[in-house]
């Protein structure tokens, strides 16, 4: 997760693909460990897996699993805030070419000197509306990842969650392990509904 966290550590993209790349591998991510999860549960259930089986495997992915939740949020919260200071930005900006135009029709302002300065405030306006773009893009794949779980891991958890947990808390798994299962099942839930 350390590699990833950088990400979000490094202030903007380096470039426009770096944050998006990242996202679409965290969704994958969570896609495919969401199957493994579904899967070793339904072989624990089925007992086709011995329960000391399920806790050692299951601890490696429940953990991973958990991080790239945690990730996906934190991608979520940065895009956010990003798009909340582009949007401050952009009025700011919008403002000064307000008063801009204002100054030069009062004559406050030579037209060499109007023409340099709107050129850039129209560049800066340009910069942030493409920057509002890709931060609706890069939102809009982490609103994908209900539609990237298999339909049929999808089903398995929701029937798991309106099962209230009983037949995992019916196993002889350790507590600890429970509790971690149930945590990822809620955390998937949540995204699918």
């Amino acid at each position: 997760m350390s590699e990833q966290l950088e990400v979000l550590q490094i202030g903007p993209a380096k470039s426009e693909g770096d944050l998006m790349d990242s996202i679409i591998y965290n969704t994958n991510e969570i896609q495919k460990l969401t199957a493994i999860m579904v899967k070793l549960t339904q072989l624990l259930l089925e007992e086709k897996v011995s329960y000391d089986e399920f806790a050692n495997i299951s601890l490696k992915y429940d953990n991973k699993l958990s991080s790239s939740l945690e990730l996906r949020e934190l991608y979520n919260k940065r895009i956010q805030e990003d798009a909340t200071v582009n949007l401050r930005e952009l009025e700011t900006v919008l403002e000064n070419k307000e008063l801009l135009i204002v100054r030069k029709n009062i004559g406050d302002m030579h037209e060499d000197e109007y023409e340099i300065k709107l050129t850039a405030l129209n560049w800066d306006i340009n910069k942030m509306h493409n920057s509002a773009e890709y931060l609706k893009k890069c939102l809009n794949l982490i609103k994908t990842l209900p539609n990237q779980i298999d339909s049929s891991d999808a089903s398995y958890i929701n029937e798991l969650s309106k099962d209230e947990y009983k037949t995992i808390k019916k196993t002889k798994l350790s507590t600890e392990c429970k509790k971690r299962l149930i945590k990822n099942i809620n955390a998937i839930s949540k995204i699918l509904s």
